[in-house]
């Protein structure tokens, strides 16, 4: 089977599955662990910024930027030294089209807290872009719309 490639989307939804949902997934978290480390090193906040808006959607973006922006030092000491990147593991694509997908994940962050708490279920929402608004930081055909608890099925979604 040949590997997943993120950077495109399928024509037939039926190959949108969670193997190539993972992928998407993984590309993102790289994109998100990148930020923080740079963060962390004292990049530019415009770096960062560049980052979170490349992944996620316009209002998301901004809500988990006002997070980040207010990383203080007892949060920082919560880190792995360096932090890696989140895991995330789709167990169920709800909703596949080439516009729109809709999957349940297991979040993990062992590679970036020091003392995680267990993987949580969340569901994650994610649109395409057209081909012209891609972003150089995304190497994807996708843009999210945040993590919500599971529970949120049906208040969110496709």
């Amino acid at each position: 089977m040949p590997p997943v490639d993120p950077s495109v989307i399928p024509d037939d939804p039926a190959a949108i599955d969670e193997a190539y949902v993972e992928a998407v997934l993984e590309e993102h978290n790289r994109v998100i662990g990148d930020a923080l480390r740079l963060q962390l090193e004292g990049a530019d906040l415009a770096e960062i910024i560049d980052r979170y808006n490349a992944i996620y959607v316009a209002e998301v973006a901004d809500r988990l930027l006002t997070n980040i922006v207010a990383l203080d030092d007892p949060a920082t000491r919560t880190l792995r030294d360096p932090p890696g990147d989140q895991r995330s593991e789709v167990t169920d694509v709800q909703v596949a089209t080439p516009g729109c997908i809709s999957a349940v994940v297991l979040q993990d962050y062992r590679e970036v807290l020091l003392a995680p708490e267990a993987p949580s279920k969340n569901l994650v929402v994610l649109r395409s872009i057209v081909p012209t608004a891609r972003e150089a930081l995304n190497p994807t055909a996708w843009r999210s719309e945040g993590l919500v608890p599971e529970e949120a099925v049906g208040t969110v979604g496709c």
